[in-house]
């Protein structure tokens, strides 16, 4: 039988949010309640999810400036969470690494972006996770008797 379960994200779980940022290679780390030892899922679009057991703990997001903040989208929503951490830990995404954690009261745009961006990493892997499904399916139909 063929089966999959899509992670689960909820805000009772989220207390902390860790933001790393590597500038040379342009990775940004957005993690709930710290690092933890987890399994990655590989999404598309240089976005990597983090599971541990069935709940979300984080989401990597690989040539973060380079695609994210030349969308005008992505950039107007992140501007204001990248001003926020900035002003947080006096360091510059344009020239530092950011190693930062903190309770989601203190940093409360940052959560909400995070919110939304495991919204739509959840989302991609469904999708990547029902073509999988289906694609197993027809293939499994197409050699039965």
């Amino acid at each position: 039988m063929l089966a999959y379960e899509t992670p689960a994200f909820t805000l009772e779980q989220f207390r902390d949010v860790l933001i790393g940022y590597e500038t040379r290679d342009d990775i940004l780390y957005l993690y709930i309640n710290g690092l933890q030892p987890a399994i990655t899922e590989p999404l598309d679009g240089g976005w990597y999810l983090r599971t541990v057991g069935d709940e979300v703990s984080g989401l990597e997001i690989f040539e973060f400036q380079r695609s994210f903040l030349s969308d005008p989208y992505y950039a107007r929503a992140f501007a204001p969470v990248m001003a926020e951490i900035e002003a947080f830990t006096g360091k510059s995404f344009a020239t530092d690494d950011i190693d930062v954690i903190a309770p989601i009261e203190v940093l409360p745009r940052t959560a909400q972006l995070l919110i939304l961006l495991m919204g739509q990493a959840i989302t991609r892997y469904e999708t990547i996770r029902q073509e999988e499904y289906q694609a197993a399916a027809r293939e499994m139909f197409a050699t039965s008797p």
